[in-house]
């Protein structure tokens, strides 16, 4: 419950910072070629992990979902775990959301704010940011 409130409270400050200033996300009339980002942190008594989360817009209809797990326990090296999904989407750019077709069907809603983008999980809200190739 404590990195919920601690992720919600992060992704409102990053909202307000970055959106006020770029104008790169929420002028966008289509997804195409964009990359976006989200990466979290987390740390206990014997070790830590970084987490990254990607989406790769590659043109109008496809999105390259993908994760990198990164696990370090004390001094020892750590195990990487990776994998990346080829999904559709369909994006409507004059309201700003958009839904990603998942596997069974499953769809995934988007938004975009600002200059973040918010995907709605079937529990939480993870806040992509954008970023340059």
């Amino acid at each position: 419950m404590k990195a919920i409130i601690q992720n919600t409270l992060i992704a409102l400050i990053i909202m307000l910072v970055s959106g006020c200033n770029d104008e790169l996300a929420h002028k966008l009339q289509s997804l195409d070629n964009t990359f976006w980002q989200n990466q979290e942190h987390d740390s206990w008594e014997e070790g830590s992990s970084v987490s990254t989360n990607t989406l790769s817009f590659i043109d109008n209809k496809m999105v390259i979902w993908g994760y990198q797990n990164v696990y370090k326990i004390k001094n020892e090296d750590g195990d990487v775990y990776r994998d990346s999904f080829y999904y559709d989407y369909i994006f409507d750019p004059i309201m700003k959301r958009g839904v990603i077709i998942g596997e069974d069907y499953y769809k995934y809603e988007f938004e975009i704010r600002g200059n973040l983008l918010y995907l709605f999980l079937v529990n939480e809200a993870r806040v992509y940011t954008r970023q340059n190739r």
